[in-house]
């Protein structure tokens, strides 16, 4: 593979792994607000989000992403 060619392939990969930092704690509140009106499985919704509450309560901002969280889900009540 040529210099260029593996640079553009480093370029789309830390490209993604960026978007995925980003989108994947962006996702909860969503993703709260679909299992909440959709009445999916909230055992589902903590497998998929176990590992972000366990960021967020080693570094003590659980709240943060509690809050985020119950913002989308009352949007229901509106």
């Amino acid at each position: 593979m040529s210099e260029p060619a593996k640079h553009k392939v480093r370029a789309w990969i830390g490209q993604a792994v960026v978007a995925l930092v980003v989108l994947y704690p962006l996702s909860i509140g969503p993703a709260a607000w679909m299992t909440a009106r959709l009445d999916w499985s909230w055992a589902r919704f903590d497998d998929v989000y176990a590992p972000l509450w366990r960021l967020c309560e080693f570094f003590h901002t659980s709240g943060a992403l509690q809050w985020y969280m119950e913002l989308w889900v009352n949007v229901i009540h509106l």
